[in-house]
């Protein structure tokens, strides 16, 4: 089987959905399958992959390549309603979608926007996927000895800027900030010519490995928070958008990290309060543990078999 994986990265979408896809991309390949990105404007972004991305211009050009694959993958959060008529060329399956592209899809698998309990909707000519069961992670994440220190993360390329925001309003000298790869250089230099007392992490190509050897991270309410849980690491979040408010609400609903607002009005005090107190707790094994009960044993591993699963049987 052929699978086309369709999504965009930058510095205002984010490089979340591009990492996703990914991951199930090597999966996928390691089974033996042909896998190919498309694209309609990240050319940039796409030099991170080690698969082959496919730059398409016109909808004629895009409905000529799904008519030559088995399966289309959808993940990004604004696929154009001119490239719609794609779905009905191909067994298509789109992840986390809310736009009405998720009542077109053949499959559509939602892991935290519409809640973290696990359900199977059998629709009409389709069906869904709800719940963390069915996040994707990447390979090799592992809990490991705790640090004192605290990392913060907000993506690929944080566009709303939440790093310099936390940083100027909280003063604390035990931070390893990560630096994404949509960061300019000119954030680069300030951020480490303003604060130099701090460690940064730059070319990290895959945060979670490292997530595991610390008790907190600060970061939005995106696929960061549930990577950290799975390494056993308390998020407490800050969204970038409304998006990421109602996933981070979610976990906060399961008592599995602290929210503490949208980037342009978020509770500085209560987040450095939350910081010390999570740094007081001696068992974090049962936060994560229920973590774990709900995600499953390996949660990528189930969306990649359900995958070649439906791109088997076809067009529901």
């Amino acid at each position: 089987m052929k699978f086309l994986l369709k999504t965009e990265a930058s510095v205002s979408i984010g490089f979340g959905h591009l990492k996703r896809l990914e991951v199930i991309a090597k999966e996928l390949a390691y089974k033996g399958y042909e896998v190919l990105f498309v694209h309609f404007h990240s050319q940039k972004a796409m030099l991170l992959l080690d698969f082959t991305a496919l730059h398409i211009d016109s909808e004629k050009e895009f409905l000529k390549l799904c008519k030559s694959a088995d399966v289309l993958i959808i993940d990004e959060p604004e696929f154009p309603k001119s490239f719609y008529s794609a779905v009905d060329e191909i067994t298509t399956i789109a992840i986390d979608e809310l736009s009405d592209l998720r009542y077109l899809v053949d499959v559509h698998i939602c892991s935290t926007l519409l809640g973290l309990d696990h359900q199977v909707l059998n629709l009409n000519q389709r069906v869904e996927y709800i719940g963390v069961k069915y996040f994707v992670f990447g390979r090799g994440i592992k809990k490991q000895v705790k640090n004192n220190k605290v990392l913060l993360s907000f993506g690929g390329s944080d566009p709303n800027e939440i790093t310099e925001q936390f940083l100027k309003k909280c003063s604390m000298d035990n931070l390893d900030i990560v630096i994404g790869p949509g960061f300019t250089q000119k954030r680069r230099h300030f951020l480490k010519e303003a604060f130099p007392k701090l460690t940064f992490l730059e070319n990290v190509k895959q945060l979670s490995l490292f997530m595991g050897a610390y008790k907190v991270i600060i970061c939005s309410g995106g696929i960061t928070a549930y990577e950290a849980l799975k390494s056993g690491c308390i998020p407490l979040m800050i969204a970038q958008n409304q998006e990421q408010e109602t996933t981070a609400l979610n976990l906060v609903h399961h008592k599995l990290g602290q929210y503490f607002g949208l980037h342009h009005n978020f509770d500085e005090t209560q987040l450095i309060k939350a910081i010390n107190e999570v740094f007081e707790i001696e068992d974090v094994d049962s936060i994560v543990k229920h973590f774990q009960k709900l995600n499953g044993e390996d949660s990528t591993k189930l969306v990649v078999d359900l995958i070649i699963q439906h791109g088997q049987s076809g067009k529901i």
